[in-house]
């Protein structure tokens, strides 16, 4: 197979014992990566939990393993690093991704914006951009006339903005984005009126607009919006410059309704409601489409948003977590068969738990997915998902 900057990435997680001293355990685990010579390390997303009896959170943790690998001799460059405060599912482990490059003809740059470092990769006329990401504490946060939630997604998203203007791009080069909303399904009372607001529902709101500023087209970035303990909100990216400048198709599922056309029925609160604006995947090809399908020459890299049991846009099997995880598979399979072209392999699967889920029951789930996928690229994580009666979501990347 040909290699490009589309397929010449590699994922492989890492799962270490949780010890008293979570950043030098990272640190350690990337250096050792990184001395097997295996591939150089492009980006890095820990998943941690029970931070708090650390005294520490997500968004402390992040710059201090930024600090230690910066200060690694051993390392060629930081990767771009994320924490995500959500139970990996052995809840006594500490459990990386880590994604890495294989390919000597695409050069990774590694650069700094303020104190957080990010990748550039350049290779077959084509940019791409890996970010760490980028997180804002609900604390201090909000006010009368905007809320918690909606205050922390602005500024995170204003931070990852600054971010693409630094890097000399626009929004529209986000061909993947990362959503993970804090006690995402809480409702709060919020303004005068004291209305119960979702922090979901106040993310998309805030999204809504966010976008209206600052994309210049309607062709969504494939994305997860999922929850997690960290108490704030992280938004996490990465950008694509294709060789003639075109815009990365997005696909249509089949199965279920484009996520920007959900109606008021689905969604939570009372006042008017938005929409999560995503695609529900991206493909990135190296250069525009001379018919429906993408150019066949090159492999090309389906970045698959965040997807869970719905139909239309209803939930469907809510008393059945099994049930809800199988017709989430065939709906992706379904979804990247739309690209008209066969998957050669899947490069990486997170399976996102509601951590409500009994034991036996989350066990059998898991033993289910790595009957479909192999075991070496899944993550399985604990977190909310974006429905109350939604027990599963499952995102990833196919090769085609």
């Amino acid at each position: 197979m040909l290699s490009t900057l589309n397929s010449a990435i590699r994922y492989e997680r890492l799962d270490l014992t949780a010890g008293p001293a979570p950043a030098d355990e990272v640190t350690a685990a990337v250096r050792r990566f990184d001395a097997r010579n295996v591939g150089q390390p492009v980006k890095i997303v820990v998943f941690v939990s029970d931070l708090s009896a650390r005294q520490t959170d997500g968004r402390r943790l992040q710059r201090a393993i930024v600090r230690r690998l910066k200060a690694s001799k051993a390392l060629s460059g930081v990767p771009a690093v994320t924490v995500v405060e959500q139970p990996p599912f052995d809840r006594d482990t500490l459990s990386i991704d880590v994604f890495y490059l294989t390919d000597p003809k695409i050069r990774p740059y590694y650069e700094w914006f303020d104190d957080l470092p990010y990748v550039r990769l350049d290779g077959y006329g084509c940019r791409q951009f890996w970010c760490s990401g980028f997180a804002t504490p609900y604390v201090r946060m909000g006010g009368k006339k905007l809320s918690a939630a909606y205050a922390a997604g602005l500024r995170s998203l204003t931070e990852l903005q600054r971010w693409i203007a630094h890097v000399g791009l626009t929004f529209d080069h986000v061909i993947r984005q990362w959503n993970y909303i804090g006690q995402i399904l809480q409702m709060n009372p919020h303004g005068v009126t004291n209305e119960l607001k979702q922090n979901y529902q106040e993310f998309n709101a805030m999204r809504e607009a966010f976008y209206q500023s600052y994309k210049r087209d309607a062709v969504y970035p494939a994305a997860t919006g999922i929850g997690c303990d960290y108490a704030g909100i992280v938004i996490d990216a990465v950008l694509f410059e294709p060789a003639d400048g075109h815009r990365p198709p997005a696909l249509k599922s089949p199965v279920q309704a484009e996520a920007f056309d959900y109606t008021e029925r689905v969604l939570v609160g009372k006042a008017a409601k938005t929409p999560p604006l995503f695609s529900r995947a991206r493909l990135q090809t190296q250069k525009a489409a001379k018919a429906p399908n993408p150019a066949p020459d090159f492999p090309i890299c389906c970045w698959i948003s965040g997807t869970a049991s719905i139909a239309g846009e209803q939930t469907l099997y809510p008393t059945s977590p099994e049930k809800q995880l199988d017709h989430t598979i065939e709906s992706i399979a379904r979804l990247v068969a739309t690209a008209g072209r066969p998957v050669t392999h899947y490069r990486r699967i997170r399976l996102y738990l509601k951590p409500t889920l009994k034991a036996e029951e989350a066990q059998a789930i898991v033993e289910r997915l790595y009957a479909c996928f192999p075991k070496e690229i899944c993550q399985v994580v604990y977190a909310d998902v974006c429905r109350d009666d939604l027990w599963v979501e499952i995102e990833g990347e196919a090769v085609l």
